[in-house]
Order: C-alpha cells, then structure tokens, then sequence
C-alpha cells in the first residue's frame, strides 16, 4: 500500500514538472512565431523597396503632420524667378476694351494700359524654291558649265531635281542623330509642324548626302556609283 502512495506521488510531480516545461515551451514557440513575422515583414519591405519607384511613393509611413506642398510664404520661399521681359517686341497687338461693361452694361472709362508680353513661335511655312540652272559649254574646251546658286544643296537635275533644302536637311538630321528620334516620327515631326512630307526613305538618302558633303569619299566604296549619280555627286 505504501509503495503505491509513493507511485501516485512520484507521478503528480513528473505530472507537475512537465506542465511547466510545456508551458515554458509554448511561450518559447509564441515568441519565434512573432520574430519570424517579423522578419517576413521586413524581408517583404526590402523586396518592394527594390521593385518601387522613385516617386511619389514613401519608403516608410507617411509623417503624421506632413509640410505643405506649395512653397512657404516670406523669407522662407527661397529664390524668386521669373520669365524675364523680353529685350525686342516685334509686334505690338492692342487689346481694346469692350463697347460696354460685361457685368451690367454700363459705359466704359479707359484709365490705364497694362502691358504683357508673350513670346512665341512663328507660324512655319515651306518654302518651295526653283533654281533656273543657267547651262553653257565652253568656246575654248568644249566642256559643259552650269552656274550654283549658293542655297542649292546639289548639282542634280532630271529624275533628282525634286530635292530637300540645307535647313531641312539639318533639322532632320538633329531630330533623328541628335535626339535619337526614328526615320517614320521625324518624318511626322516634319509633316505637323511645318507641313513638309517627306518619306522614311528620303530621309536616309537626305542623311547619307549630308554625310558626302562632310565627309567625301567616306561612303564611295559601300554604296556605289549608282546611290551617288541619285544625289548629283557623280555625273
């Protein structure tokens, strides 16, 4: 009898000792569980933080009383600009006062002018141009001799008369060397803004002349005589 007493006692203390490691174990595994969330969380925001934009989204919580956007008044508002005036008018427009007032019709007394500038673009227009090519042949040699004029861009008549001028020419080359645009938008560049049509093709062949005229030769051997006889540089 009395070795069961001891049996019932020896297992309510082995009883009592595991209640206490389990629940040592148990606030042991809620706090992992709570650090691996943790560190999910924040390996979720490195992730994001690699793949966001720049603007105008924040790397972290918004500011709970955040600066007004616009600029602040007094000596706070840093350096004051503005579009200067400009040195030259070239046109003068007048704007006249109504016959009446808009607001109930009564008549009107002129008591002062203000003055507003505006700077702007011309409105473009194509210059279509004709050379008349005065053609002679010389009395001593017999040769052919024909006069330039100093716009003309190329010596080639016939077939090739039709061609683009020094200007348009420059402004093409800008647009697609300088700024990188494609043959087909400077092409549309050239159409919406100055109603020239000229085509993807005629664009490369305008490029490649233009590289003759800098460069001679440069190109001689790689396109041939007939690519040349197209642009007037061989006869």
């Amino acid at each position: 009898m009395e070795s069961l007493v001891e049996e019932i006692a020896r297992l309510r203390q082995e009883n009592a000792e595991l209640r206490t490691t389990n629940e040592r174990l148990q606030l042991r595994v809620q706090e992992l569980e709570r650090r691996v969330q943790e560190l999910l969380r924040a390996l979720e925001e490195a992730q994001r933080a690699g793949k966001r934009q720049a603007a105008p989204f924040s790397r972290h919580q918004p500011k709970v009383h955040p600066a007004k956007p616009w600029r602040k008044p007094g000596a706070g508002y840093g350096c004051r600009s503005r579009r200067p005036i400009p040195s030259a008018v070239d046109q003068t427009l007048e704007a006249e006062l109504p016959g009446c007032c808009p607001h109930c019709g009564g008549e009107l007394e002129e008591t002062k002018i203000e003055k507003q500038y505006q700077t702007e673009i011309p409105q473009p227009q194509v210059q279509r141009i004709e050379f008349r090519i005065h053609v002679g042949r010389c009395k001593r040699c017999g040769k052919r001799v024909h006069g330039r004029h100093p716009r003309q861009t190329s010596d080639a008549v016939g077939g090739a008369a039709s061609q683009l001028g020094a200007r348009a020419v420059a402004l093409a080359v800008e647009l697609n060397k300088g700024m990188g645009l494609s043959h087909g938008k400077t092409a549309a560049v050239l159409k919406t803004a100055f109603g020239l049509e000229v085509s993807r093709g005629g664009l490369a062949q305008a490029y490649l002349f233009s590289v003759l005229i800098l460069h001679p030769g440069m190109y001689l051997y790689r396109f041939g005589e007939s690519v040349l006889c197209e642009h007037g540089i061989a006869g």
